[in-house]
């Protein structure tokens, strides 16, 4: 994925939502399996930039998947979350903090058994995955520098999920599928080629374009407030996403 969606970070506005903290926050404080599968769900989306962090810390691609495995295993388990400080302020930096701490209390004396306190196994035999970790290591990053890129993108991946199928739901996922290249093109195509290609007018091409950018920022901005503990460090967050995915 182009690094051209540091522009499309730069966002101000838009609600401040139930946050990803207070799932966590629920899920320490009580045994409900509504808290559990928000806890699941939240593991689910956040598996990947997990993955690239115990993978630069792990011998093998297979290694890495069964750390990333029993550490959201764990996570589920109510003593793990209690034991973690919740004044780290950020969900991003909560969960690494969580796998710092998941590597040092079970380096060398993890067993094969499967606890999956709740959590569906995650698929993570995607082949792929080691060829796109190999790719990376041409960049000399640490795990942590990697992890936060890859987070940064995985959220621009949801965003654009929900940007998706709010156009879809709206009978315009033509529309977005002809556009989404405007959100990230350095050199974007000329108005007057997307204006032929949908058979619309130039301005009016140039409304639809606004329109899209204008909700992306706002999604992605609401997306960043689930990751913090107040809305007034969105921005900040938003600025050190801006600088992971240019490092």
């Amino acid at each position: 994925m182009s690094v051209g969606w540091e522009s499309q970070l730069k966002v101000e506005g838009g609600a401040f939502r139930t946050t990803h903290w207070s799932v966590v926050r629920a899920a320490a404080q009580t045994a409900s399996s509504d808290g559990a599968a928000a806890m699941a769900e939240l593991c689910r989306a956040y598996w990947y930039p997990l993955f690239q962090f115990l993978r630069g810390w792990s011998n093998s691609a297979e290694e890495a998947k069964d750390l990333t495995q029993e550490f959201f295993a764990r996570l589920l388990e109510k003593p793990f979350l209690e034991g973690l400080d919740p004044s780290v302020g950020r969900f991003r930096s909560f969960l690494l903090a969580a796998a710092k701490h998941f590597l040092k209390d079970n380096w060398g004396r993890r067993t094969a058994q499967k606890r999956g306190g709740g959590l569906e196994t995650l698929s993570l035999d995607d082949e792929s995955l080691e060829t796109l970790y190999e790719s990376e290591l041409v960049e000399r990053t640490t795990p942590e520098m990697k992890y936060d890129k890859i987070w940064a993108l995985t959220l621009i991946d949801r965003v654009l999920a929900r940007l998706r199928e709010e156009y879809t739901s709206a009978g315009r996922g033509e529309v977005f599928e002809a556009l989404k290249k405007f959100l990230s093109e350095r050199k974007p195509t000329p108005h007057a080629t997307i204006a032929a290609e949908l058979g619309i007018s130039v301005s009016t091409a140039g409304v639809a374009i606004h329109r899209l950018r204008r909700r992306f920022k706002n999604l992605l901005h609401d997306e960043v407030a689930k990751t913090v503990d107040g809305p007034d460090e969105v921005e900040d967050e938003l600025r050190q996403l801006i600088a992971a995915l240019g490092s």
